[in-house]
């Protein structure tokens, strides 16, 4: 009543309106307030109620049962019951909603049972559709991450091609000259000094299966050398003293890293060479795999350490394979560092090692989980001893005693024979084809209809037949019924006849 118009209407006729019954006081506030032929409207809003798509079942349905309730207290005779009501929702469902309920149908015929359980199957298909667009949005970021800089297939097909006269008065295309490959003598020069062989730097904390660099500019590229390594090594805050000489020209092999010629000490004997005072860890490539990982097993670079009396893994490893954890015994966290600080372990995970190539797999070992490692996995003294793993560090192998083989040192296959290239043989000529008895002409003796002229000179041979048979039988009846007439037998001449007849 704080409408300026109602307020009006009561103060005028306040007597009358006070002394109105309730259903009298709201049929004269309805025609008051409410517009001619509501009913007629809201009605056909119920009776053409359509579910849109993107809406819920239950915000749709019970708006729709609600302007029902509204017509069923102010205007009854044009609501609908709660039958008529539900074959309504029925039939405004969206597509897949309708397609769900023919294929389950639901058997309840109470009103409130049947939008409850509908709800039931709306709030399912729309958790099943949000899982799904989930799974479509995360495949579409991968390929776009390896898809990153590349044109689309419907670019290229949509992008109309330059013109002639762009194309002549464009500059010539800029070659990219490509970075030249590594020798022997730099990679072994960067495994001694912790390089990476894609960005080619020395110490630089990572290798070539987790470098996010790019190659080195191939106009300004030039030799590794080892004054290279040693100024790269000051700039990082390390310190080496090796003799200046040219890496490239050194080949060393890996088994001959204890006798790099590092310089000798004065008071050293003449023909003795000094051990070398840093060495490149036992570093293995390895492959692992785990429930969260569905396709191939991921590579791992491990540390072969036989100063760990356990095997470790790091925390961030362990979450990305989805490996299930253990809780570890009290006793077992009594892993320690060269720093004071200890190195905490509280859990402990179930796995197996395989080689990069796959001929070989360890048993079931358990890792210890650590947070924060700097390594992803050490396999340590319980890896070793399990797998019978021999680890010579002046040959730098890893050998399984029991198979023979070297985990360092993967044996190489001999190269694939490649069958000659397929040579396409001339067309084999056709075979003539034999057709089916069942299709062959049927043979003149066998034919149950004659040709039309064969037909015709059968008919006259019967005629003929026919025709003689007719005077032979003519002939005998004649002779045989005029039989004195006609003599038994003619006589041989006719001398003896009269002459005067």
């Amino acid at each position: 009543m704080r409408e300026p118009i109602l307020q009006k209407w009561y103060l005028a006729s306040q007597s009358r309106i006070d002394g109105l019954k309730l259903e009298a006081y709201l049929a004269e506030l309805g025609s008051l307030v409410l517009e001619k032929g509501w009913e007629g409207k809201m009605r056909r809003q119920v009776l053409g109620a359509k579910m849109k798509v993107g809406q819920t079942f239950a915000d749709w349905a019970y708006d729709t049962q609600n302007i029902n309730a509204i017509l069923s207290q102010a205007a009854s005779t044009f609501a609908v019951d709660d039958k008529q009501l539900k074959n309504i929702l029925d039939a405004g469902l969206t597509e897949v909603l309708q397609q769900d309920l023919d294929t389950e149908p639901v058997l309840s015929s109470d009103l409130n049972a049947w939008i409850a359980e509908v709800k039931g199957r709306d709030d399912r298909l729309r958790f099943e559709t949000a899982r799904m667009q989930t799974l479509i949005n995360a495949n579409r970021e991968s390929l776009h991450s390896k898809t990153k800089g590349k044109v689309s297939l419907a670019d290229r097909l949509t992008t109309p091609k330059p013109s002639l006269a762009s194309r002549l008065s464009s500059p010539p295309p800029v070659t990219v000259q490509k970075c030249p490959p590594l020798t022997d003598g730099e990679k072994t020069l960067l495994d001694l000094h912790d390089g990476c062989r894609r960005c080619r730097q020395f110490y630089i904390g990572h290798r070539t299966l987790n470098c996010d660099g790019v190659f080195p500019d191939a106009a300004t590229y030039r030799t590794l050398t080892q004054a290279d390594a040693v100024a790269q090594a000051a700039a990082r805050g390390k310190t080496l003293k090796v003799k200046r000489e040219p890496a490239a020209a050194a080949h060393h092999k890996s088994k001959d890293i204890l006798s790099v010629d590092y310089e000798e000490s004065e008071s050293d004997p003449d023909g003795y060479v000094l051990p070398p005072l840093t060495v490149p860890h036992l570093y293995v490539d390895v492959t692992l795999s785990g429930p969260s990982i569905s396709e191939f097993p991921i590579p791992v670079r491990s540390l072969l350490d036989i100063g760990c009396p356990s095997i470790v893994i790091s925390d961030k490893l362990a979450t990305k394979l989805g490996l299930r954890r253990y809780p570890l015994p009290v006793e077992e966290d009594n892993l320690s560092s060269l720093s004071e600080s200890p190195l905490s372990c509280q859990e402990y995970v179930k796995l197996k090692v395989s080689s990069g190539d796959g001929n070989w797999t360890s048993s079931v070992v358990r890792a210890k989980v650590n947070i924060g490692l700097c390594i992803p996995l050490i396999l340590g003294m319980p890896f070793l001893a399990s797998e019978h793993i021999l680890i010579d560090p002046e040959q730098r192998t890893a050998v399984d005693k029991r198979t023979g083989f070297d985990l360092l040192n993967n044996p190489s296959y001999p190269p694939r024979q490649w069958k000659p290239e397929w040579v396409t043989p001339p067309p084999t000529p056709k075979k003539p084809k034999h057709k089916p008895l069942e299709q062959e002409p049927i043979p003149f003796s066998r034919s149950t209809e004659l040709p039309v002229s064969v037909m015709l000179d059968v008919k006259n041979r019967i005629d003929e037949l026919a025709l003689q048979k007719l005077l032979q039988d003519e002939d005998v009846r004649l002779k045989t019924k005029h039989a004195d007439v006609f003599p038994i037998q003619l006589p041989d001449n006719t001398d003896d006849l009269p002459d005067n007849i």
